[in-house]
């Protein structure tokens, strides 16, 4: 009966352990999942400083077709909007964010798992052999006990081994997430201002200029052009006109997702330490939310390139 109870006890120790092993290993999926969401939210910031960027430039280039033969080519009308200072620091910065998401992942990630597991193999190697001679000689030598419930044994000291390593990184990521709190909010916060209002300032208000300079330099060019234009050339000058008009909403609809995004990675960052909760359907539903904006708006840039 004594032994009975043991074994029942042992295997009831193993099977809880491994319970928050398993939770454990969700919770790193969701810190990896969070980390590739802030990722593609970062990346996609920073295209769209190259996005604004290049339609500026567009604008201009398009000013100067439209005037060339009145005011011909003056190389200092070529400027950019953001300077290269200007540019680095908003990327430096993005960097940093992306970097921070990318350390918690590695916390509690399989790199640092495989590390962990080899001194826990090890602990476990001793402890099988003291468990041995210590259990022969003194706790269990009132009653026989067989090398495989030795086994079991260590294996459960593995598992809390195990246990109490992911415990600790636990806490070190939801220390991490709470000290960062402030600090990854005033990030987004400044970057979605930084975005702006169509009206008003910033990159949503200049890419819409830009794409308006441009529609305004093309219609002109037409104009001036539609007497020497032949048909199928002066209907190709229309219909890229036209399009202007789809593509300027287009893009203004990306950088405000963009902006969205930022929100949204500020939102799920203040939700981050229910990944170690019993209940993770809000963060999980932030994080898939997250990445989904994520790909879509990869997906606009992707089809700018073409």
């Amino acid at each position: 009966m004594k032994k009975y109870l043991i074994n029942r006890l042992m295997f009831l120790v193993v099977l809880s352990i491994l319970a928050v092993g398993c939770a454990s290993t969700d919770s790193a999926k969701k810190i990896k999942a969070f980390s590739d969401a802030t990722v593609l939210t970062t990346q996609n910031t920073i295209n769209a400083f190259d996005v604004v960027e290049r339609k500026y430039y567009d604008s201009q280039v398009a000013k100067i077709t439209a005037n060339y033969d009145t005011d011909g080519f003056n190389p200092n009308s070529i400027e950019r909007f953001l300077e290269p200072p200007q540019i680095e620091a908003r990327i430096q910065v993005l960097n940093g964010l992306q970097k921070y998401s990318e350390k918690l992942s590695v916390i509690m990630g399989n790199e640092q798992l495989d590390e962990f597991d080899e001194e826990t193999r090890k602990l476990g190697e001793s402890l099988t052999k003291v468990n041995n001679s210590f259990a022969k000689n003194n706790i269990l030598s009132a009653a026989p006990f067989d090398s495989n419930q030795i086994q079991i044994f260590t294996t459960a000291v593995n598992a809390l081994g195990r246990w109490f390593i992911e415990h600790k990184r636990e806490e070190g990521v939801k220390k991490s997430v709470g000290e960062m709190q402030g600090n990854v909010g005033i990030i987004c916060e400044l970057f979605a201002k930084d975005i702006g209002t169509v009206g008003q300032t910033g990159l949503r208000e200049q890419l819409w200029r830009s794409y308006s300079d441009i529609m305004k330099a093309q219609d002109a060019f037409i104009l001036q052009n539609k007497d020497t234009l032949d048909p199928i050339a002066k209907r190709d000058e229309i219909k890229y006109l036209a399009s202007l008009v789809i593509d300027q909403k287009k893009a203004d609809e990306t950088l405000k997702s963009v902006q969205k995004a930022l929100e949204q990675l500020k939102e799920t960052h203040s939700k981050l330490n229910e990944a170690f909760s019993d209940n993770t359907i809000e963060i999980d539903n932030l994080i898939k939310q997250l990445k989904d904006e994520g790909r879509r708006i990869k997906k606009f840039y992707e089809s700018l390139e073409k």
